[in-house]
């Protein structure tokens, strides 16, 4: 199946075709990653190409399987090697623009590949730890509800629904046979597993604060979606999260603080100069630039003539 995509893929894969990439590719075995997906004049594009320039696209569309852009990346890197092969035919490696652009490559490489080790060096099991005892040590429990609730067009339907609670009707019932949402209708209103207040629309976040665990709120109330009638089931106080689930948060967190460091350390050893800018004076060599001369003193005002 062909998977077509818009000018703007092209675009992305025409720029970064070229450029090198130092990320891993999707988990294959050698075999697969080795197998030749293209020749062209003779020289071979394996599969392990593809995946490099699929994990340099921007993350917009990495989010597409591999698969579906499998036909346009061997497309990309059959045209380069065309314009390759003819670059060279040509003599671009003698020009002066390539030779430039060129070593401007081998010095972003060289950052790239040292600052990587630095970091893989720097950021340990150890670093990553302390900074999620941290993360733990200023957490601030909050609470967090568990409800159910009945959603209906009008108020007057909620209103209705609220009088037969009251007279011992049964909401899980009244939920399956009249909420017009069907997820949690069909669960009898549970809105699922707990949350916080703000993960809901403000006017339902106002009313669950309100409740205590097995009370429904007196009067319908009015979101975007309609009129809810709501149950908290229950409530809790917030736990901080697994290191688990905040491993790639912390990681990224942690990168920065070791590029933060890493450069300031450089700085720190290096002798840095720069020109003053066009018109800024400075003093003699050595010497503190000379006072400015003080101002000469206002003339005394004439005697008074008797």
């Amino acid at each position: 199946m062909k998977f077509a995509l818009g000018p703007a893929v092209g675009i992305a894969l025409a720029c970064v075709a070229l450029t090198a990439c130092d990320q891993k590719a999707p988990e294959k075995d050698a075999g697969t990653a080795s197998v030749v997906v293209a020749t062209v004049n003779g020289d071979d594009i394996h599969q392990s190409d593809v995946d490099a320039l699929y994990n340099n696209l921007p993350p917009q569309y990495r989010q597409l399987p591999i698969e579906f852009l499998q036909e346009q990346l061997v497309s990309r890197l059959i045209e380069q090697k065309l314009m390759v092969e003819q670059a060279k035919a040509d003599g671009i490696e003698k020009d002066e623009k390539y030779k430039e652009r060129l070593e401007l490559a081998k010095e972003t490489a060289l950052e790239e590949v040292w600052i990587t080790k630095q970091i893989d060096a720097k950021l340990t099991p150890e670093r990553l730890k302390k900074a999620y005892d941290e993360m733990v040590a200023s957490f601030k429990p909050a609470t967090e509800y568990k409800a159910s609730h009945i959603l209906v067009k009008t108020e007057e339907e909620g209103k209705a629904i609220i009088d037969a609670l009251n007279k011992g009707a049964d909401f899980a019932a009244l939920a399956k046979e009249k909420s017009l949402d069907p997820g949690s209708g069909a669960a009898g209103g549970d809105l699922g597993d707990f949350f916080s207040p703000d993960k809901m629309v403000p006017e339902f976040s106002q009313a669950v604060t309100a409740l205590k665990p097995g009370e429904v709120s007196k009067t319908p109330v009015k979101s975007q979606y309609g009129w809810h009638v709501i149950k908290v089931m229950e409530t809790r106080q917030s736990t901080p999260p697994a290191q688990a689930d905040v491993e790639a948060q912390i990681k990224e967190s942690e990168r920065d603080k070791v590029v933060e460091e890493i450069i300031s350390e450089l700085r720190g050893k290096a002798k840095i100069e720069k020109p003053k800018p066009e018109g800024e004076t400075t003093g003699h060599e050595g010497h503190d630039a000379p006072a400015a001369p003080a101002p000469a003193p206002a003339p005394e005002a004439p005697a008074e003539t008797k």
